[in-house]
């Protein structure tokens, strides 16, 4: 950025619009992206636990003819665990796409304002040059961060699963007065 700067000032000014684009937009996305995958991750663990449940009650289902009513309740949980992952990946990319577009719309503001300095004859055609190639290797870079901001989202909702957990309390606990357990 400090290069762009001192290539061309006012071509660096409004390039520098790409930091908080890139800092400010996708965490703000991420906000709304990490709950959705939380809700995602706990909808799946119904779903698994659906699942199961399905599989050891199977001669109960046959015996009583449940078969339609096990089948409603399992589409029942699969059309929330789809709803919750459509959400989460609609958010996910999102995030990911804004930095993105955010770069690709400064860097045609960019360039055409660097053509407008050159045909006025304020930058030279290779500075101008100069400049584009400098920005999108910063705008990569900026990219590739965004992009490892995005892989936190769907980690910090599985942070907070197993925290969740963890709180919870054991299913077996001592009776008054038990004696201490040796090591």
């Amino acid at each position: 950025t400090v290069l762009l700067l001192i290539l061309d000032w006012r071509l660096g000014l409004l390039s520098a619009l790409m930091w908080p684009w890139c800092l400010v937009v996708p965490p703000r996305i991420a906000r709304r992206a990490g709950p959705a995958a939380y809700l995602r991750q706990q909808r799946e663990a119904e779903f698994v636990e659906r699942v199961q449940e399905e599989i050891s009650t199977q001669a109960v289902v046959r015996a009583y003819g449940l078969q339609r009513v096990s089948i409603a309740r399992f589409f029942q949980f699969d059309s929330r665990l789809f709803e919750s992952s459509v959400e989460s990946a609609f958010l996910t990319a999102l995030m990911d796409q804004s930095a993105f577009s955010g770069l690709l719309v400064l860097q045609v503001v960019t360039l055409g304002t660097g053509a407008w300095l050159a045909f006025e004859g304020y930058v030279t055609t290779g500075t101008l040059a100069a400049f584009q190639s400098l920005f999108l290797s910063v705008g990569t870079s900026l990219i590739y961060f965004t992009q490892y901001t995005r892989g936190l989202s769907p980690a910090r909702a599985g942070m907070d699963r197993i925290e969740q957990f963890l709180r919870q309390p054991g299913s077996v606990e001592d009776a008054p007065g038990a004696a201490a357990l040796g090591p």
